[in-house]
């Protein structure tokens, strides 16, 4: 499902989810995640996690996930000098604006009032809801995805859950009872050649039998002379 649309302006950033040794210095491990947050009251976001932050991987992820005509705010970063470029899987222009803002000079750029301050303010949020020990890259699509879950069904979680245990509830026993009764269906079948099978072959023993009968009875020895 894509967000933004005509007009509608889409942050995007990356954040790093990883480990800190001791709880000071670097981050050694963890997973890079790029995302996009709406900046309109309902701030649908997207979140993919990303093994490689080049040009292509970014981009692609981009195309996929925002709609056409969105007005696109990013930081400086060259990976995504290419964005006013973009095409659909048919070549059309994906027709996004692109604007910038230097985080070495500004928050907000002085000419475009261009920020990313959304999308920022987005992962911190995400992690503040995150566990440390789901920072791994098995489990950070799971914390991920409920992040979006949870924003897209604000006040609604309870009702919505609910619904999809039983959709998924209803459809797991119908797909069961479909194969069922495919299972029986064969195995009726297969009764049913065995029967029939049986039967001509107790036809054909028995056919066999009477002409043997026949043939003894209609043999008269001759005379011994």
């Amino acid at each position: 499902e894509k967000i933004g649309g005509p007009g509608i302006i889409v942050e995007i950033d990356e954040s790093k989810f990883g480990k800190w040794k001791y709880g000071i210095g670097g981050a050694v491990e963890g997973q890079w995640v790029l995302g996009g947050v709406e900046r309109i009251e309902e701030r649908q976001i997207f979140l993919v996690p990303v093994e490689q932050r080049n040009a292509a991987t970014l981009l692609d992820i981009i195309a996929q996930k925002v709609a056409l005509g969105s007005i696109i705010y990013t930081d400086c970063g060259r990976a995504y000098n290419s964005i006013p470029q973009l095409v659909n899987e048919q070549g059309d222009s994906l027709r996004y604006q692109h604007l910038t803002v230097n985080h070495e000079y500004n928050f907000v750029d002085p000419v475009t009032f261009c920020y990313t301050n959304t999308i920022e303010g987005t992962w911190n949020g995400i992690k503040l809801r995150t566990f440390p020990k789901n920072y791994a890259k098995k489990q950070i699509g799971h914390s991920l995805n409920f992040f979006i879950w949870r924003r897209k069904f604000k006040g609604q979680q309870w009702s919505r859950a609910m619904h999809c245990l039983r959709t998924i509830y209803f459809e797991t026993v119908e797909v069961e009872e479909v194969e069922q009764n495919s299972n029986q269906e064969i195995q009726d079948q297969d009764n049913n050649q065995d029967i029939q099978s049986n039967y001509s072959l107790d036809t054909e023993l028995e056919s066999s039998s009477s002409s043997i009968t026949s043939s003894e009875s209609e043999f008269v020895p001759s005379d011994i002379e």
